[in-house]
């Protein structure tokens, strides 16, 4: 049994699939098989049943996933303080951040985080909700801000930091024929949808359900200020952020369709079998601090982190 089995049978389990198991650890979909056929030769039980949606953990399969995840967890570990006693650098942490109307306060969380950890390093990326935590379960990413459910995802360690407001924008000179509250209408009008992967796509598909209609996107953007302008010029309605375009909303070049409001949950999470490393404990920890406080009384990071 070698190391590089027990992080295929991880994998595997975790995506429910070789084919996106093999994808996140950059392998051939029969190598990851033979990988798994391997293991559970060694050990003398069998991991997964195959079925039509998918790969799916046996008995025995569940029981030692656990010691599993363990062991990967104990090794990074021990590797990480070897590191530290050959006196090398450490590792750089991956900062996930959201476009988002609800204010993260990132600079201020790594800030308190480095009282702790002065020689903590870290770097960010910028994705939707979803982009961050597929990065975080494939460990490209240690913590990531999200919208939407993330957080009651079992796979994730969460703290959740406030709520976003999210609404439905329209132009302005379309308010006559959707000043009514009356969910029907909007299907006779073009839409901004932003990408797949955004917490407002998924709300807005939630809320045709919800309100049986069918919303047809004429337009595409990656950004709230993008669909935004897109709604200034007259040309759609979208579902945006309402804090990030107050501003339109008070010069009368939008207005906020229906009165309607969502409290979008807003959270930073990491993957709960690595939610014990020191460094993304420490992390995870100073974003609880810096966001249990108001904005305004956030001023020194010596002073939260004491």
């Amino acid at each position: 049994m070698e190391l590089q089995h027990l992080q295929t049978f991880v994998a595997v389990a975790e995506a429910e699939s070789m084919t996106r198991a093999a994808e996140r650890l950059h392998l051939s979909q029969p190598a990851v098989s033979a990988q798994v056929k391997l293991l559970e030769e060694a050990l003398g039980v069998v991991l997964f049943q195959r079925t039509g949606r998918g790969m799916r953990l046996t008995a025995s399969g569940e029981e030692l996933l656990g010691q599993a995840r363990d062991i990967l967890v104990q090794i990074a570990g021990l590797e990480r303080r070897a590191a530290e006693l050959r006196g090398d650098v450490p590792a750089v942490l991956r900062l996930g951040l959201i476009d988002c109307g609800y204010p993260l306060r990132f600079a201020r969380v790594v800030g308190v985080a480095r009282h702790e950890h002065t020689r903590l390093r870290v770097e960010t990326v910028t994705g939707s909700s979803a982009d961050n935590a597929r990065g975080v379960l494939d460990q490209e990413i240690d913590v990531a801000f999200v919208e939407g459910d993330w957080p009651n995802d079992a796979r994730f360690r969460s703290v959740q930091i406030g709520t976003s407001r999210v609404g439905i924008i329209a132009p302005t000179c379309w308010h006559r024929e959707l000043g009514e509250p009356d969910w029907s209408r909007l299907s006779a009008f073009p839409w901004v949808f932003q990408n797949n992967g955004c917490s407002h796509y998924w709300l807005l598909q939630k809320l045709c359900q919800e309100h049986q209609v069918k919303l047809e996107p004429q337009f595409r953007a990656s950004a709230v200020g993008t669909a935004a302008d897109l709604v200034v010029e007259g040309l759609a309605l979208s579902v945006v952020s309402l804090d990030e375009v107050q501003h339109h909303v008070d010069a009368g070049r939008v207005f906020v369709w229906n009165d309607f409001e969502y409290a979008m949950p807003v959270a930073a999470i990491a993957l709960e079998r690595r939610a014990q490393e020191p460094a993304i404990a420490n992390l995870m920890t100073a974003v609880e601090r810096v966001h249990a406080r108001p904005l305004l009384e956030v001023r020194d990071a010596a002073a939260i982190a004491s």
